[in-house]
């Protein structure tokens, strides 16, 4: 399997950086670290959407500016599993909430051979 890339928006990075473990084996940790550095908001991004902490896990941002401020991410295989199996045992928890739906069609469902696609590409 190849490093996938994709362009995400600025929801899709805080869905993708929230499905990522605290804790797993050493390796792993390293490749998500990583990926976390890749997902996370630069001080001029932060400034540009005017991110706003409103409390209890709920942000807000300039919806103008973030249509503007998409970017590309490069997902390892092995980070690609590791939100795969996240989004199925979410799903089959019956707890996979709406807003991750597009995620799992790309990383799990009909969408599949997109990721092998996007990473031959």
């Amino acid at each position: 399997m190849h490093v996938a890339s994709r362009a995400v928006t600025i929801k899709e990075r805080m869905l993708i950086a929230s499905l990522l473990p605290d804790r797993g084996h050493v390796a792993d940790l390293r490749i998500l670290r990583e990926l976390e550095n890749e997902l996370s908001f630069s001080a001029a991004e932060h400034a540009a959407l005017k991110l706003r902490h409103m409390g209890t896990g709920i942000i807000q941002w300039d919806e103008q500016q973030a249509r503007q401020m998409v970017k590309t991410v490069t997902f390892p295989p092995r980070a690609v599993e590791i939100i795969a199996d996240k989004l199925r045992q979410l799903d089959g928890d019956g707890q996979l909430h709406k807003d991750f739906l597009d995620l799992y069609e790309w990383f799990i469902g009909a969408n599949t051979a997109n990721v092998q696609e996007t990473a031959s590409q």
